[in-house]
């Protein structure tokens, strides 16, 4: 779990505009030390005012001395990208999470099939410039405009101008998922990230071509939404380390009724898709709405998300 040494100040070394609405940064640290390292497909958490924002690193994980990330501006978000993109200068010091991975390179995988959607090609570029030529990797990056295409001349240099493909839906509509997948083989992994329709249709898709689940990876933007969330009922928490049982009303999450009880949980995102919240179960059945844990984590039930999941027993045992 995360705490409160995981953050450290970084200062914004560069900022770029690319693209129609996506401002690429780079961030260093102050002094000029080595950033801690990371895996591909890692991801940061940036303070932003009082927000905390989830943005992956594009960079290549071999480059120790910057984070590269890439923001787009959304007019109708929660603030947090417009504060970066309209705010934040060359110079100026931001305080970020040290970074975590969620969304990860199979280690057995002989042969890679990523579909990026819009600013999704993020961890996939980190992925695709790890990889670096030494097994196959096909990149297909789709784009409602090719003005959106941010980030396109390093994909093509990490994957080779032969194994991009860019698909801009609004010239030649939206491609055949299934040819850009094709079938399951041994060895051979999809990797999924962009808008949530674009994610649920390239699963559903695999699935249908026969892939195995654990050889289908995506990471979510945001939670899904929740059916009948309106129907939430109380339930309670126990705290392992001193016996203390919190109720949660329906109206409230649990990570609420922690921090109302002075139960201190790192939360980022607050919706289930960055897992900086995950705790422990020791007894009771967690209902859960979050979309970082995976399936058989959520079947093992002693995983929990408290930012956003809830509890079908009565009670959750929690291991705090």
């Amino acid at each position: 779990m995360s705490g409160a040494d995981d953050w450290f100040p970084v200062r914004v070394a560069a900022k770029v505009r690319d693209g129609q609405d996506v401002f690429l940064f780079d961030l260093a640290d102050p002094a000029g030390a080595p950033l801690p390292t990371f895996p591909p497909g890692a991801h940061i958490d940036v303070a932003v005012g009082e927000l905390t924002r989830q943005y992956s690193l594009y960079s290549a994980p071999a480059q120790g001395t910057c984070y590269s990330i890439a923001v787009q501006r959304e007019a109708e978000g929660r603030g947090g990208s417009r504060a970066l993109c309209d705010g934040v200068v060359v110079g100026d010091t931001l305080r970020i999470r040290r970074p975590r991975a969620l969304f990860a390179l199979a280690d057995d995988a002989t042969s890679h099939v990523m579909i990026a959607g819009g600013i999704g090609i993020t961890p996939l570029l980190s992925m695709a410039s790890h990889l670096a030529g030494n097994v196959s990797v096909t990149l297909h990056y789709l784009v409602r405009r090719r003005e959106r295409a941010a980030l396109l001349d390093a994909a093509a240099q990490a994957v080779g101008q032969g194994n991009l493909h860019l698909h801009v839906t609004a010239e030649t509509g939206r491609p055949d998922l299934a040819s850009l997948i094709g079938p399951p083989a041994p060895g051979r992994h999809l990797y999924l990230c962009g808008p949530a329709a674009l994610l649920d249709a390239a699963t559903a898709t695999a699935e249908g071509l026969g892939w195995p689940a654990n050889h289908i990876h995506l990471e979510r933007f945001a939670a899904e939404p929740v059916a009948n969330a309106g129907a939430n009922r109380p339930f309670l928490l126990r705290l392992r380390s001193t016996g203390a049982v919190i109720p949660v009303m329906a109206d409230q999450t649990a990570a609420e009724a922690l921090a109302a009880a002075k139960v201190e949980l790192p939360i980022s995102c607050a919706e289930g898709v960055c897992g900086a919240c995950i705790t422990g179960v020791l007894d009771g059945t967690p209902d859960h709405r979050d979309c970082v844990l995976t399936d058989a984590e959520h079947a093992g039930n002693r995983l929990f998300t408290p930012c956003c999941s809830r509890a079908h027993s009565e009670m959750l045992v929690l291991d705090l």
